[in-house]
């Protein structure tokens, strides 16, 4: 496949009932309400392995609820999404940073059996061990067709098409948690080859400093498995 690159311009299920181990340890929670004022309070992280997928389970600080999901083998970060708790006191819907929703995957399946009649683009994120990385799917238009920015007021990435087919603006919420770091125009990238565009953003030295500790404590972490824990989604 053909492939470009170009420069970027800046503008202004319930519990188990087994005991604890130990009459220091505490039990398991129970519930999933109870298992995130457990996170939240003691401010760590609980593992849950479901299939081939390890699942790590955090409260930011702002009562986020952030569940990242990693391949079982290589602890490739497949997925990460958010919830919050509505002004209602109710759990919102899941929010993916990463990857795609379960649903969604299939959909993209099932659409490779059939004769689409939509082929709209589809955004989504992948990383790599060294980029922020994002994919816009079904981009047929020629190469020159694409231009990269950056807006500094708002730090978010802007993709255009000079024939006005698309626009999108996105943030990098790492940058955000990282200390408000602004972005870099020299650190991103992108290509396209195959209908798809590829943009790149180099990840700084403090992020992958962040992820490597992060790997470090993931190998450390004590594992529930599926059924351990109530962590249905609601």
């Amino acid at each position: 496949s053909t492939q470009s690159t170009w420069g970027v311009s800046s503008s202004r299920n319930n519990m188990s009932r087994r005991p604890p181990s130990s009459k220091s340890e505490a039990p398991l929670p129970r519930t999933r309400a109870d298992m995130m004022n457990k996170l939240r309070d003691e401010g760590k992280k609980m593992a849950v392995v479901e299939g081939n997928r390890k699942h790590v389970h955090q409260v930011l600080p702002d009562g986020t609820e952030m569940v990242e999901e990693f391949d079982i083998q290589t602890d490739e970060l497949l997925a990460r999404k958010l919830r919050s708790t509505t002004l209602l006191g109710g759990v919102g819907p899941w929010v993916y940073e990463i990857g795609e929703p379960p649903r969604a995957v299939a959909a993209a399946a099932r659409d490779e059996l059939m004769v689409e009649t939509n082929r709209n683009p589809i955004f989504l994120r992948r990383d790599t061990p060294t980029h922020f990385q994002w994919r816009i799917r079904n981009c047929p238009w020629a190469q020159e067709n694409y231009q990269l920015s950056i807006d500094e007021s708002t730090q978010q990435i802007v993709v255009r098409t000079v024939n006005r087919k698309y626009f999108k603006k996105f943030d990098i919420p790492d940058l955000r948690r990282n200390g408000n770091l602004p972005l870099d125009p020299r650190a991103l990238s992108c290509q396209w080859g195959s209908n798809t565009l590829v943009i790149s953003y180099v990840k700084p030295q403090v992020v992958l400093a962040r992820e490597a500790e992060a790997k470090r404590e993931r190998a450390g972490m004590k594992v529930e498995r599926d059924g351990d824990v109530d962590c249905k989604q609601q």
